[in-house]
């Protein structure tokens, strides 16, 4: 598990990350069989932005996190909903009782886990009958902006801006039996500061004391004007769900 990589991250993140589309929440319920008798953890909860979807349809949600800052995050803005939990624990080992969930859901963090691990708890927790469900934002790698923040990452941190985009599917078979794949429009509409928070929210972006830091985000404003018109930039992304039992 990399449950440090988002320290001192967790109030930035869950002001700038994007909720998912209404169209997967309204898939999950109406065609996969959600309902709130179900009883879901929710593995690498981070703050708590999937989740709160969730908690908003009536359903019993376990947030499951490593991340001290993150859980208490999420800790603040859903402790006064009676259907949530919480839940210090990484998603290798999760203290729950076996057998004792219908659904494990992880949003955009399932390539933080070690596979073998986490297929083993999730085999333990859920029921027999019980699923997984994966889920990712994923941009263009083949629009100007993507691009332009893929050579400023590379440039500055030594890292390239991984949108999934053009991923393997196949590796997922070693996790699951078979799986429903779907994807779901969600573009993202942002202003600068948006633009920035959201750049900055990611494990490998500059904290605030990092030296780096102001020149970075000057990059970012410079790539924003580049490619925003009239204050906005549009990130081209889709959300992709895979839904399967765990082989």
């Amino acid at each position: 598990m990399n449950e440090d990589k988002f320290t001192k991250k967790s109030c930035i993140y869950d002001k700038y990350r994007p909720n998912y589309p209404a169209s997967l929440i309204e898939y999950l319920y109406t065609k996969e069989g959600f309902n709130e008798k179900l009883k879901i953890a929710d593995v690498e909860a981070g703050t708590g932005i999937f989740s709160e979807q969730l908690l908003k349809q009536g359903s019993q949600v376990i947030l499951v996190e490593p991340n001290v800052g993150m859980l208490e995050e999420a800790r603040k803005k859903l402790c006064n909903n009676k259907n949530a939990y919480f839940l210090s624990s990484s998603a290798e080992k999760i203290e729950l009782s076996s057998h004792s969930l219908d659904y494990i859901t992880v949003a955009q963090a399932f390539h933080w886990f070690n596979l073998k691990k986490f297929k083993s708890e999730c085999k333990r927790l859920l029921v027999d009958d019980g699923k997984v469900i994966l889920t990712w934002n994923i941009t263009d790698s083949e629009s100007k902006v993507i691009q332009d923040l893929a050579y400023l990452n590379k440039l500055y941190l030594g890292s390239c801006y991984n949108t999934r985009d053009k991923e393997d599917l196949t590796y997922y078979l070693k996790f699951f039996k078979e799986y429903i794949l779907n994807y779901f429009d969600n573009d993202l509409e942002l202003n600068i500061d948006q633009f920035i928070g959201r750049c900055l929210s990611r494990s490998y972006s500059p904290s605030e004391n990092d030296d780096i830091c102001d020149e970075y985000i000057d990059k970012l404003k410079s790539i924003f004007y580049e490619n925003s018109k009239d204050d906005k930039i549009i990130i081209k992304n889709k959300t992709r769900c895979m839904i399967g039992m765990v082989k």
